[in-house]
């Protein structure tokens, strides 16, 4: 009867653990002030090497201030404190609002980044200059696949090689 209770008690734990949990994909918060911004990175919240990733935010107010159309919006990616790409944030929108600020950038190799969105009001006195901050960590590598042709010519060499020893 205490064997059945422990491997019962064993079960549920690993099910619990092991099949319903799930690794978690954070929208990641920033906030300065009054003005707050959720990330979110497509793959999956996790970047891959060598491919476009987009970034996507929504950003909240809680004054109900902001105005993206009064922002010079800015984002920057650094890597060691280096500014490595920047870039207009609501550039190319024609109706630029809260929920629909967007840029890709490819990181060419792993590491920890740092994504900087700031902006500051072009209207006097409309919102508060603001600075959020995101740490990304870039680790996913996708390895490229073997060419075929590649495999072949080898299958044909190996064939070649035998056939002449005979």
């Amino acid at each position: 009867m205490m064997k059945v209770r422990i491997a019962a008690i064993l079960s549920i734990t690993l099910v619990y653990f092991g099949l319903l949990s799930r690794p978690v994909l954070a929208h990641i918060l920033a906030s300065d002030k009054s003005i707050g911004a959720v990330m979110h990175i497509d793959p999956e919240d996790n970047p891959i090497v060598g491919q476009p990733s987009f970034f996507f935010f929504e950003f909240k107010d809680k004054t109900g201030k902001f105005d993206p159309t009064n922002c010079d919006c800015k984002v920057s990616i650094l890597e060691s404190n280096k500014q490595i790409y920047t870039q207009d944030l609501f550039a190319g929108n024609p109706q630029p609002n809260l929920s629909n600020s967007s840029f890709s950038y490819i990181f060419s190799h792993r590491g920890v980044y740092n994504i900087q969105v700031s902006g500051t009001s072009v209207v006097k006195n409309s919102f508060p200059a603001f600075t959020l901050q995101y740490d990304v960590r870039v680790s996913r590598v996708i390895s490229q696949p073997e060419n075929t042709n590649n495999w072949w010519q080898k299958l044909i060499s190996f064939l070649k090689y035998i056939f002449e020893r005979r």
